[in-house]
């Protein structure tokens, strides 16, 4: 396997490719030489937003990437874009069929907000035009808080610097020195952008693409509130309800299922299980066709119980979010929350998840959070009819899942 790209050889590289090959009004690179085949069946498009302190990270996912790639030559095209501090990078990945991976420059871009939707969805043409496939898959990798906003801040109640926006949140364990959390998918320091998930469904909207998986290689993505915003723009999602470790997805053994005439977005999340089981990770397969279903019988729920909400606490419900840094009474296992407050409505609703997810995985707890693993749905949805939420209804009412549930409240 050809090993990672020196500094050096990096730095000949780009002044080779500035000499060699075309540059755009932004003085972005573009190489017009990678080879490129017709009738290929699959591209997926690893998006990786690492202008943040996952960076360490995102090389050691590519070099996982390549070792899936080591067992056989395919015709996948597996293309990575590669966020760094000053330059980012798009990649493609491939066994040139003589027992090497290897990782071939496509372009190179500088200064990029990849926390913008606009470069994100530029970038996502660019790639499905000059690799398309029958089948198109989209890896998001970053950091991620679900559809939480981005002016979401973490410190202490105590605190004589508390934020006033109405997205706050204050926790009692936290010092008012915590750094904000500020992201609902995406994070990009050198910009301090980070991307809204309504933002990401405009973006991925504007392409006009249909997604056969999306998967988040992101914290928090699970819910029930993102999926309804992407239900439109792909049939199957993979995501974790509570927080992804560092280290991310398995990609070694993904891409090997990548290559396989077959797969489904199960068969990933198996993968992701196989390697956490024995330490901390949720995982979940979303079919968003039943999406609307769920949303129907939902929104009878809370509209027809209201005072089951308003009278109730989240005590007995399962959450997806560790207190310590922020996020108790946010990610409520939604089957759980029709369980515990609306038991009478539970039997008609648990068929509707089943099919709504296939697939869903959980430790036993995720680092200090306990999870029942009977409560387990994989699927979070906020509940803002708990007190401790007032302060997120603004940014909640933007959802499309908020307008289409709470019809009588608008």
């Amino acid at each position: 396997m050809i090993l990672r790209l020196t500094g050096k050889i990096l730095f000949c590289l780009l002044f080779c490719l500035s000499v060699f090959s075309c540059k755009d009004k932004n003085n972005d690179v573009i190489d017009p030489s990678i080879p490129k085949k017709d009738n290929i069946d699959r591209t997926i498009f690893v998006y990786i937003s690492a202008e943040n302190s996952l960076a360490g990270f995102s090389q050691e996912n590519i070099d996982d990437m390549k070792k899936g790639l080591e067992s056989t030559a395919s015709d996948l095209n597996l293309i990575v874009y590669e966020e760094k501090s000053l330059y980012s990078y798009l990649w493609k990945l491939y066994n040139d069929g003589n027992g090497e991976v290897i990782q071939e420059m496509v372009a190179t871009y500088y200064r990029k907000n990849s926390a913008d939707k606009e470069f994100l969805a530029e970038m996502i043409n660019y790639v499905f035009k000059e690799f398309p496939a029958k089948e198109k898959g989209l890896i998001l990798w970053s950091h991620g808080t679900g559809w939480l906003p981005s002016a979401n801040y973490v410190v202490s109640s105590t605190s004589s610097n508390i934020q006033s926006n109405d997205y706050s949140v204050f926790i009692d364990d936290l010092s008012s020195t915590q750094k904000p959390i500020q992201y609902s998918f995406g994070e990009d320091n050198y910009h301090n952008s980070y991307m809204e998930i309504w933002d990401l469904r405009e973006a991925l909207e504007s392409t006009g693409i249909y997604f056969d998986f999306i998967a988040f290689d992101a914290c928090h993505m699970s819910s029930i509130e993102v999926a309804y915003e992407l239900k439109d723009v792909t049939s199957d999602i993979m995501a974790s309800p509570a927080e992804i470790m560092g280290d991310g997805f398995p990609y070694n053994t993904i891409v090997e299922l990548w290559q396989q005439e077959k797969f489904t977005v199960g068969e990933m999340c198996q993968k992701y299980y196989e390697l956490y089981q024995e330490y901390s990770g949720t995982i979940a397969w979303i079919k968003t066709e039943h999406l609307e279903e769920l949303r129907k019988y939902y929104s009878r729920v809370v509209n027809e119980f209201p005072y089951n909400f308003l009278n109730s606490t989240s005590d007995d419900i399962q959450q997806y979010g560790r207190s310590r840094i922020g996020y108790g009474n946010v990610f409520f296992d939604i089957e759980d929350v029709v369980r515990v407050l609306v038991p009478e409505m539970y039997d008609d609703f648990a068929p509707i998840m089943d099919k709504l997810v296939p697939y869903a995985a959980s430790t036993e707890n995720f680092l200090e959070l306990p999870i029942d693993l009977d409560s387990f749905s994989g699927i979070s949805v906020f509940v803002p009819e708990f007190k401790q939420n007032n302060r997120y209804h603004d940014a909640y009412m933007k959802l499309r899942w908020y307008d289409k549930v709470y019809v009588n409240r608008h």
